[in-house]
């Protein structure tokens, strides 16, 4: 991907509504559910944001991975609400702000090549 205009990859629970945090609901039949999802051999040059991914607090996003990935973008990676996230050799070149930003997320594993060769 190159010269993307928001996020190179999304996983938004939220679907497009501003605020990046909010209080949690109850779980219903029309709760989403994001989980169990893989991103492998990706390569995003120019975004607004590499990888934004944001569940909900009363419904994280659950077991995503995300393996061989390279992103360079304005801002890097940001986990809202998220829990057991895999990045395996994921490189991650933010041009402003951090690489990395969380916030109620737990689980989140980053592995690099040689440490999986190990394991």
């Amino acid at each position: 991907m190159k010269n993307i205009g928001k996020s190179g990859i999304v996983f938004d629970m939220y679907y497009e509504i501003q605020d990046d945090y909010a209080a949690p609901a109850p779980v219903t039949e029309g709760t989403p559910c994001f989980r169990d999802i893989a991103i492998t051999d990706t390569c995003c040059l120019g975004a607004r944001q590499g990888i934004f991914l944001r569940g909900l607090p009363e419904r994280a996003l659950q077991r995503l991975r995300f393996e061989r990935v390279t992103v360079s973008s304005e801002e890097g990676l940001a986990c809202i609400d998220a829990e057991d996230v895999l990045f395996r050799d994921v490189k991650i070149i933010a041009r402003t702000g951090p690489a990395y930003r969380e916030h109620n997320s737990r689980g989140i594993r980053f592995v690099d090549a040689s440490e999986a060769a190990v394991r």
